[in-house]
């Protein structure tokens, strides 16, 4: 997927949880570790909000809980956030709450936001940060 064919609110969201999301990859892989978009729908209302957050499955694979990682509380407008469930980036879970809004990160959408940093699209903290080469 193209970057520049993601809206630009979209890509701002993108840009502040994609180091968190790319800082985790391994886990995600795993399935150790969800990563979840809450208040998050296809069908994102004006004025609503969406948070983004890390949790973590209970064995059975039924329960998650959410856990405090390094990421920065933050809340975006639903409808920026339900373009990324649009592309397929996330994707709504089921709940048993039919008011309870969770869209979870996908495999495609954890490759894209890896592509997306190796591009350059996405800045992580160890690229903005990088030691300057002694060759220039």
């Amino acid at each position: 997927m193209r970057w520049d064919a993601v809206p630009s609110r979209a890509r701002n969201v993108l840009e502040e949880i994609g180091p968190s999301i790319a800082g985790h990859a391994d886990e995600l892989r795993a399935d150790t570790l969800v990563a979840i978009l809450g208040g998050a729908s296809t069908t994102g209302r004006k004025g609503d909000r969406a948070r983004f957050t890390f949790w973590k499955p209970e064995e059975d694979g039924e329960f998650l809980h959410r856990i405090i990682l390094s990421h920065p509380a933050r809340d975006w407008a639903a409808t920026s956030v339900s373009e990324l469930l649009q592309f397929g980036i996330f994707r709504e879970l089921e709940t048993h709450e039919p008011d309870l809004k969770l869209a979870e990160l996908t495999l495609l959408g954890l490759e894209t936001i890896l592509a997306w940093v190796t591009a350059g699209h996405i800045f992580t903290i160890s690229q903005m940060y990088k030691e300057p080469s002694l060759n220039g």
